[in-house]
């Protein structure tokens, strides 16, 4: 019996180690998966980046072909006229002073003689060859490769020019260490990398808080859950999921808002939805879990199709809790699920003000241009202040409608007795007058009337 139970004990104990190793390989993948998209991402970034440069080179070089072709005709009908006239005058001057040269040299020669006439002029030609060359000057250049022959001549004692690498860089330390010494390759930090060992040396302290927040004192147990919330490992957030059927309510809460304070992953998001499909579950525990998958989709966790669709179908409930649904709209919004917001404008004359205000953020977030008419309406009309808030900021994100929302802004303005929402629609309108589209004559009325 006892070799059984042991060898029981070792397969569990095996069978243990094998889930934490695939469920740490499984969050590995995970994280690869998120740098292959984020690589995805770059290059499009740099295709598009090329791609707006090609335009741009393309819009120089039509220009400078442009300038070339102006440049072209400019001097074909104005430069090349006056350069050939210009050439010609050169040219007469030079056959006028040949000519007189010509003729002072053959009356002189009547007068002198053609002898003594052509040795004036071999003279006068010499000093002219002689200042163009200039033999003086190689002097100097004449004794500096004497000077070398001298040196080739008598040899310095034969010194060895082959020196090793070691040996150049010592020399180079002693003339400037502050500039040529560099750090070793083996004391250079290396950034953080998350590896297999390293799970592996956390595993024990991930047991003994294991252990600790499974039994003992309340306070020690949670400790321990807000130490394996700090760790951010698969098993230490499946020990939390587990935590979360405890028998003491205190330790599923704090289990539940821990879960929500991690990096989190698809098993953590299963645990949360698993609390909240549960209609038989306490109402605060419910609206807890819904507020940590909000904060796991804030982390980049990938939601299923069916969750999203949960999600909309508890959002469109009007029985189910007003605080749900408007976590439920806050969720939706932080996952980017913008194709449900044709379905959710309705909803912005929800009775819920919790339901209105959160969509209209939903809305908002989305840059839904459809809604505009909506919430303008909500922003006129609606008793409550954070709704009218709400709807404001969504009007100053819908940019590509701002020639009509502008000045239905600006109406609301002078109309608005809160102070908090007079004070929104000024930040919106100033946000708003920045973007292309914004009415002229709107601007004018805004330094009438609006002033910082």
């Amino acid at each position: 019996m006892k070799s059984t139970d042991g060898k029981r004990k070792k397969i569990a104990d095996i069978e243990a180690e094998w889930e934490e190793k695939m469920a740490f390989f499984s969050s590995q993948i995970e994280g690869l998966n998120q740098k292959v998209q984020n690589l995805e991402e770059r290059l499009l970034a740099l295709e598009a980046k090329k791609s707006h440069t090609g335009e741009k080179w393309k819009i120089i070089r039509d220009a400078s072909v442009l300038k070339c072709k102006k440049f072209s005709s400019f001097s074909k009908e104005k430069m090349y006229p006056n350069a050939k006239v210009f050439f010609f005058a050169i040219l007469q001057k030079f056959s006028h002073g040949f000519a007189w040269m010509f003729g002072m040299a053959k009356a002189k020669s009547k007068q002198f003689g053609y002898a003594k006439t052509a040795c004036c002029c071999g003279l006068f030609l010499g000093m002219v060859v002689l200042l163009y060359i200039q033999p003086w000057k190689q002097s100097a250049i004449e004794k500096s490769e004497t000077a070398c022959n001298k040196k080739v001549d008598n040899p310095s004692p034969q010194v060895s020019f082959t020196r090793t690498f070691e040996e150049k860089q010592e020399t180079r330390l002693q003339q400037d260490p502050y500039v040529y010494q560099k750090e070793p390759v083996e004391t250079k930090k290396q950034p953080p990398q998350f590896s297999p060992e390293g799970e592996r040396d956390g595993l024990p302290l991930i047991s003994v808080l294991i252990q600790k927040s499974q039994e003992g004192d309340l306070s020690h147990r949670f400790q321990a859950i807000e130490e394996l919330g700090k760790m951010n490992s698969p098993s230490a957030n499946r020990q939390l999921c587990n935590l979360m059927k405890d028998s003491n309510i205190d330790i599923r809460w704090y289990s539940l808002r821990t879960l929500g304070n991690t990096k989190g992953d698809r098993s953590s998001l299963l645990a949360l939805f698993e609390i909240l499909y549960d209609k038989k579950e306490n109402i605060e525990f419910r609206r807890e879990a819904l507020r940590s998958i909000a904060s796991l989709g804030n982390k980049f966790v990938e939601f299923t199709s069916s969750e999203k669709k949960a999600l909309l179908e508890m959002l469109l409930d009007t029985s189910c809790d007003e605080e749900l649904r408007s976590n439920a709209a806050y969720v939706l919004s932080s996952i980017g699920y913008a194709s449900i917001s044709g379905k959710i404008v309705p909803l912005l004359k929800d009775p819920s003000s919790l339901v209105r205000e959160m969509v209209a953020y939903t809305l908002g977030s989305f840059s839904y241009p459809n809604a505009d008419g909506e919430l303008i309406e909500m922003m006129k009309s609606d008793e409550s202040v954070q709704v009218r808030l709400a709807a404001v900021q969504a009007l100053s994100k819908i940019n590509i409608k701002v020639g009509n929302i502008a000045p239905q802004l600006f109406e609301q303005w002078k109309n608005e007795t809160e102070d908090c929402v007079k004070k929104e629609i000024k930040e919106s309108l100033k946000r708003l007058s920045r973007i292309a589209g914004f009415p002229g004559s709107l601007k004018e009325q805004m330094e009438k009337y609006i002033k910082d």
